[in-house]
């Protein structure tokens, strides 16, 4: 389908040919009105032809669209046919001159009234194009915002403002919803981070889009040197693990008794041997045969009370060849 109408050689545009269009509501109607104008003024003799081209350059149901958003916001809807009462006896009309001046004036008053309506202020068109301006993403892999990320977007910023008249600007500056569509675009930790540095001690204080793109670039920079001091702080996935496959020697058990009498009888004597000044500490209770050297060496009553009391099995290697063991594993230290 054509979004353009052709009326005896003339081309002019259709209000509503898109129905996405709408999606820039008063902008896509202003902007249409504006043209058809300008064609106007470039072909006066459309009045002249007296064709009823309005109805021809709307699609089926632009108008009822364009009413709703007027009346929406307030405003009195215009008319949506020649039979206005405005314009009476026009459809058809009869061709003469007091009827194309009455059709002129009728088309001037019906498109300047569009203009009027559906002109939008300066803050709503700023808060939209903000919201066109995407916050840029981390860079990729370390997960990180840079200066070059961030002025860029800055930058943006201060030129969509520098358009406007000083005065503009400076209204525009105190302006709340202009002040949260910066905000909305920024990553919810980011925002959060600007806002808890707010200076509330001052009860004055207003923060604007500007200070927002101050505390931006001062947030980031802070941000790049701190980096190097947080990674040397950082344990790393890669670091050498600690060797948990190593294992301590379990230290041998003596077999418990399973009689609760036999157990406090043996716990007992261990007491008694344990006296230095008993004289059967001395006596032999077994020979044991040394694994290392073969040789046979005696078990005392008071070695056998010192192994109980280390809950140690009893020896396997006599007294030198135990010496030797412990160094040699002091050389291998």
């Amino acid at each position: 389908m054509s979004n353009t109408a052709t009326i005896q050689s003339v081309t002019l545009p259709i209000l509503g040919e898109n129905p996405d269009a709408w999606s820039e509501g008063f902008k896509h109607a202003a902007d249409w009105a504006t043209k058809m104008q300008h064609i106007r003024k470039a072909y006066p003799e459309l009045e002249q032809r007296m064709t009823p081209y309005v109805l021809q350059c709307t699609a089926p149901g632009a108008l009822k669209t364009l009413n709703a958003l007027i009346t929406g916001k307030g405003l009195d809807a215009v008319s949506d046919d020649y039979d206005h009462e405005d314009a009476p006896d026009m459809h058809p009309p009869e061709i003469n001159a007091e009827n194309i001046q009455r059709l002129a004036e009728y088309h001037d008053a019906w498109f300047a009234l569009i203009i009027e309506s559906c002109a939008e202020s300066e803050q709503l068109q700023l808060v939209r194009q903000i919201e066109m301006i995407p916050f840029p993403k981390p860079t990729s892999g370390a997960g990180r915002y840079t200066s070059a990320q961030i002025t860029p977007y800055i930058a943006r910023l201060h030129q969509l403002f520098e358009r406007f008249t000083p005065e503009q600007r400076e209204k525009l500056e105190e302006s709340k919803e202009v002040r949260e569509a910066v905000y909305r675009q920024l990553p919810l930790q980011i925002r959060n981070l600007l806002k808890n540095q707010r200076e509330h001690a001052e009860d004055d204080f207003e923060d604007t889009w500007a200070s927002i793109c101050r505390a931006l670039a001062k947030n980031v920079h802070q941000a790049e040197l701190y980096y190097p001091i947080g990674d040397a702080f950082t344990v790393k996935e890669h670091a050498v693990k600690e060797n948990t496959d190593v294992r301590p020697a379990k230290r041998p058990k003596l077999a418990q008794p399973s009689d609760p009498s036999a157990e406090d009888a043996r716990i007992q004597t261990v007491r008694v041997l344990a006296r230095k000044d008993d004289p059967s500490r001395d006596e032999v209770v077994k020979n044991i045969t040394c694994m290392d050297c073969s040789k046979t060496f005696p078990f005392t009553k008071g070695e056998q009370s010192f192994y109980i009391t280390k809950k140690l099995d009893d020896p396997k290697r006599c007294k030198e060849c135990r010496s030797n063991n412990a160094r040699k594993k002091e050389r291998r230290i």
